[in-house]
């Protein structure tokens, strides 16, 4: 938890939104690693895990094997989608469907699905 609170704040991502998202995405697991290659508490991809490391954050040591690293590279990119899509809904469901895929394609069926587990895992968390 304290992971969660302490990048929550340092990129303004509300903590419950944080902790929602980390427990839909692994159920806090440290060590989920997804068919698609995806892992950590936050299930980020490698290439997405290298983006953010080297240009978003600026820390190329980073490794989102590493749980507190994980979490703040979650943190950091969910800001950073919110920074770019201007709301956290579609912020939340470009999280899941590539922001890419979003602005070109809308909000998938699927993806609503996604943004409401991670809203009722939010609310049980503040």
């Amino acid at each position: 938890m304290p992971s969660f609170d302490r990048w929550s704040d340092t990129y303004r991502v509300p903590r419950a939104l944080m902790k929602g998202l980390g427990y839909v995405e692994s159920s806090w697991r440290a060590n989920a690693l997804s068919s698609a290659g995806a892992v950590g508490i936050g299930q980020l991809m490698p290439d997405t895990s290298a983006w953010l490391a080297v240009y978003i954050i600026g820390d190329p040591t980073l490794d989102p094997n590493d749980p507190d690293d994980n979490i703040r590279m979650s943190a950091r990119y969910i800001r950073w989608l919110m920074d770019q899509l201007g709301n956290e809904y579609s912020a939340i469901a470009a999280y899941y469907q590539g922001i890419g895929s979003v602005q070109r394609d809308g909000i998938q069926p699927g993806t609503h699905a996604y943004v409401a587990r991670v809203q009722s895992a939010r609310a049980a968390f503040g």
